[in-house]
Parts: structure tokens; C-alpha cells; sequence
């Protein structure tokens, strides 16, 4: 089976929830930097405002550190954004991008520049939703497929090798 697409930031968007959503710890990382964090600077913002500015002993540095803490939600997509421009070279986000699988291997090529040969012993993980496929060819690094890419055909197929090689680890 050979599948040929472009990833789109939306796919990549939808990967990174999907891998972020696989382990309780980067749950609650994404949790405590993204939500409590922020929630907690703006609070101690709050609480030191409301105190008399002549007999406060914080400066303006601590007053802007918190106040970046505050600003982290709103840096988390520009941050994905970011990634998802390096993963091509050059900047360019129009790369095509071909996996060939079989029951044998998956071949992984970027825009004909690099190929990757992976057998599926190596593929430790595989998760999918509406919206992405990730294979896993280790503990972060994923190949990803967006699903609307895919025929009926090819997902069926991509289900049945999937289930006949990827070895679930409890």
C-alpha cells in the first residue's frame, strides 16, 4: 500500500493533541505549565497589585515574570506553528511526503530527499482518531497520516497490518 500526501499544520495539530492525550505524564504537564501555572501567576499578579505599591518589597521583574507566565496559553500555538514549520526544509510547508507499507517494512519518504526504512518489530505503537494516524517509531517520534487521505480501502488495510504487527504493550 502507498500513500502519498502533504501534511497540513491542522494534521500536525491534531498529531500533537493525540500524542500529548497517550501518557498521563504529558497530560499533566500540558496541565500544570498551560493551565495552573498561568491561573496562579495571574492570582499572585492580583495579589500584588491590591498591595500598597510603597511598602511592597517585589520589583518589576517579578511583576513581569508572572505576567509572562500568564501569557503562556497564548504561546503554546504559536509554539506548535513553530515546530511544524522545521519539520520541512527551508521553511517550505508544501513537501509531499510518501509512506509505502507492506507486511514486511514501511518505507518513509520526505519529498524525495530522504528515505526511511522501518521493519515493524521496530514500531512499538499505533494510534489513531477521526482525524490522524501515528505510527510510532519510538517514545516521541511518530510517522503521521492524516486519515482523510486515506481510501476506505487503505484504512481497512492499514487496520489489518496494524493488527497483524504492532505488538500492544500493556
Amino acid at each position: 500500500m502507498k500513500i502519498d500526501y502533504k501534511i497540513t499544520l491542522a494534521d500536525y495539530k491534531a498529531a500533537v493533541a493525540l500524542h500529548n492525550k497517550q501518557d498521563i505524564r504529558r497530560s499533566l504537564c500540558m496541565l500544570i505549565v498551560f493551565v495552573l501555572v498561568p491561573i496562579t501567576a495571574l492570582v499572585t499578579i492580583i495579589f500584588l497589585s491590591s498591595v500598597d505599591v510603597h511598602n511592597a518589597s517585589y520589583s518589576n521583574c517579578t511583576f513581569f515574570f508572572l505576567l509572562l507566565l500568564v501569557c503562556l496559553p497564548f504561546l503554546y500555538p504559536y509554539l506548535i506553528q513553530k515546530q511544524f514549520k522545521r519539520i520541512f526544509p527551508s521553511g517550505q510547508t508544501d513537501q509531499s511526503i510518501r509512506i509505502d507499507i507492506d507486511d514486511e517494512r514501511i518505507i518513509s519518504s520526505f519529498s524525495e530527499i530522504v528515505e526511511v526504512k522501518y521493519f515493524w518489530n521496530a514500531i512499538p505503537n499505533f494510534v489513531k482518531n477521526e482525524k490522524v494516524a501515528m505510527l510510532y517509531v519510538s517514545k516521541c517520534c511518530f510517522l503521521l497520516v492524516p486519515i482523510a487521505s486515506l481510501t476506505p480501502e487503505q484504512r481497512t488495510e492499514l487496520n489489518d497490518l496494524v493488527a497483524r504487527h504492532v505488538v500492544r504493550k500493556k
